[in-house]
């Protein structure tokens, strides 16, 4: 029974926090601007939740990179994919996060989008898979 009562609670988390579903670039940006004004010193929430959020893309990122090494090797598509989606390791979370700070600030018609395709622009910019 409270392995039942555990699940809906968690289910019924899992959907009240709209804030994950509607991650926008504007969200995003307004979170990670205040955190590069005071040069990446983490003091307020929203300075962890844009390291978080950005660093945690970057991972996933990394990781396509170091997984398909093989596969891109043998397979253009494979090829494509990693270098598509893939980032390297070879720049600071900092780097990343005043980057992609810059471009949202230069381009305010992308802020009612997702972040991911923002970051994978950032990512090929500055840490690409190689």
């Amino acid at each position: 029974m409270h392995t039942v009562r555990f699940l809906i609670l968690l289910v019924a988390l899992l959907f009240a926090n709209t804030n994950l579903n509607a991650m926008t670039n504007q969200s995003l940006y307004k979170w990670c601007k205040p955190y590069s004004d005071r040069a990446f010193n983490l003091t307020e929430d929203e300075d962890f939740y844009c390291r978080t959020y950005i660093t945690g893309v970057w991972e996933y990122a990394r990781f396509i990179c170091a997984a398909m090494t093989n596969a891109a090797e043998k397979h253009k598509t494979a090829d494509f994919t990693r270098s598509f989606f893939g980032a390297s390791a070879e720049q600071t979370a900092d780097a990343l996060i005043q980057l992609y700070v810059n471009k949202m600030k230069n381009d305010p018609e992308q802020w009612q989008y997702e972040p991911t395709a923002a970051l994978r622009e950032v990512f090929q910019e500055i840490a690409p898979c190689k």
